[in-house]
């Protein structure tokens, strides 16, 4: 689906709940499958388009029902929408996925 290298990115930042930020790659160096945004985030994702529409947050769905702790650093750069649980955050208008 968005497997256009136009829109491809190599590398993301993985913001965990601890304020914590590490670059994190696609395993096929190209764009992260669904599984790969799965298992950085915990479970089934929700996208959120940042403000500048420059970036994209791949975060937990539902996170707070999940009882999933609150991401301070992640909500900051997704405001006004709030996070709950990790995120992955990317360059491009989406985060391409291969579903």
């Amino acid at each position: 689906m968005f497997n256009n290298p136009k829109h491809t990115i190599k590398m993301a930042t993985l913001i965990k709940t601890t304020g914590e930020q590490t670059a994190v790659t696609p395993k096929n160096g190209k764009y992260f499958t669904l599984d790969e945004l799965m298992t950085l985030v915990g479970g089934p994702v929700g996208v959120v388009y940042l403000d500048d529409m420059t970036k994209t947050m791949v975060a937990a769905e539902n996170g707070k029902a999940r009882g999933l702790a609150l991401n301070q650093s992640a909500t900051a750069l997704a405001k006004p929408s709030t996070v709950y649980g990790d995120a992955v955050v990317g360059d491009g208008y989406e985060i391409p996925i291969d579903c």
